[in-house]
């Protein structure tokens, strides 16, 4: 009985294995595509762009006409509470971890927001960088 239940758990672990696996490296998250698909969708849709990054990293250079939200300020939860409910948001920090957790949080706020994940997505996008 035990051999059998063995056979028969084998297979749904590897299937699970690659389930999740395959989850992991999907190119879209629960807000849609992300990295540079999401910033060329923000091209076509005219996102407001938002650099969820550090002030001192957006002085060192940051894309033409974003505004800087920073995630980890105190106040990142009431700049994003006075954010227009109608637009849609495109977010990107460096490398891509800040940007994802702004975006779910945008979400959970009621805001359309794509994550661009890194500022080099944006770029290859096609965005400019001041």
């Amino acid at each position: 009985m035990k051999q059998l239940l063995v056979r028969l758990a084998l297979p749904l672990l590897v299937l699970a294995a690659a389930t999740v696996a395959a989850g992991c490296s999907s190119s879209e998250d629960a807000g849609g595509p992300t990295g540079t698909a999401a910033a060329e969708q923000a091209q076509q849709e005219q996102a407001v762009v938002i650099d969820v990054r550090s002030p001192e990293e957006f002085a060192a250079a940051h894309v033409v006409d974003a505004e800087n939200i920073n995630f980890e300020s105190s106040d990142f939860a009431s700049r994003v509470g006075q954010l227009d409910p109608a637009a849609t948001y495109v977010v990107y920090c460096r490398s891509g971890r800040r940007s994802a957790l702004a975006a779910t949080e945008m979400r959970s706020a009621g805001l359309t927001v794509l994550d661009a994940g890194g500022m080099q997505n944006m770029l290859d996008a096609g965005y400019e960088q001041a």
